[in-house]
């Protein structure tokens, strides 16, 4: 697992390389598997009320599978962001413990990233 407790805010390369590689190296050949939402903090996410002020990367090998998961995304009022393959879940996931340290270091409850430099329709 990426994060391991007590040191939640440095990075921990799981044997795998990230949860999401292991978890597909569990699962069946075929089974259509996207990496999201690492960096939106669960209190934000389930308060119906927060306006989010950052986007989502999504990675994932099939290309339609990463579609799908961004437009579930837009649904709930963040922008998703093709990220590309699944293997770049091993970036995703690194970050989180940087946003956790923010988060300690400037009283945040949800740092969060965005990407600029690009435009809504690509």
């Amino acid at each position: 697992m990426p994060i391991q407790p007590p040191k939640v805010r440095s990075v921990n390369l799981p044997e795998g390389q990230s949860a999401a590689l292991e978890a597909r190296a569990l699962l069946h050949e075929g089974t259509r598997l996207v990496a999201a939402l690492h960096h939106i903090s669960s209190e934000h996410l389930s308060d119906p009320a927060h306006t989010f002020d950052c986007d989502v990367l999504v990675c994932g090998d099939d290309k339609e599978a990463r579609a799908a998961v961004i437009a579930v995304i837009s649904d709930l009022g963040l922008r998703g962001i093709d990220a590309g393959v699944l293997k770049n879940a091993i970036a995703l996931e690194s970050l989180t413990p940087v946003l956790l340290h923010i988060n300690r270091r400037y009283n945040s409850v949800g740092s969060g990233i965005r990407i600029t430099g690009i435009s809504e329709t690509e």
